[in-house]
């Protein structure tokens, strides 16, 4: 896959972790809406389970940046995540955790 960014075209193999992470994610994304397209449909829910694992701080505030415009593509946007970094740019928040009883969930707003 040849990737056009602000330094050019190269492979995607000859980018960093956090940046194929970031590439990825936008594949993924592009990849949905035009199949939806085609389907004639629309996505309404966008779902995104672990993808920033991969990245670092510099990537993460870049991401956070381009949450609203995901917001307006996607009226329902679900990022399931292990990093403390990331949460705090959620406006909403289910918080999911285990206890003796068995598993709990938080609504955080």
């Amino acid at each position: 896959i040849q990737v056009r960014d602000v330094f050019g075209e190269r492979l995607l193999e000859n980018f960093s972790g956090g940046e194929r992470a970031r590439v990825d994610l936008a594949i993924r994304i592009g990849l949905s809406k035009m199949l939806a397209r085609r389907a004639g449909a629309k996505l309404e829910t966008l779902v995104v389970d672990e993808a920033f694992a991969a990245i670092d701080r510099a990537g993460m505030d870049q991401l956070i940046e381009c949450l609203p415009v995901l917001s307006q593509e996607f009226p329902l946007c679900l990022f399931v995540t292990h990093d403390d970094g990331f949460k705090h740019a959620l406006p909403q928040q289910l918080i999911c955790s285990k206890s003796s009883a068995g598993s709990v969930v938080e609504v955080v707003a």
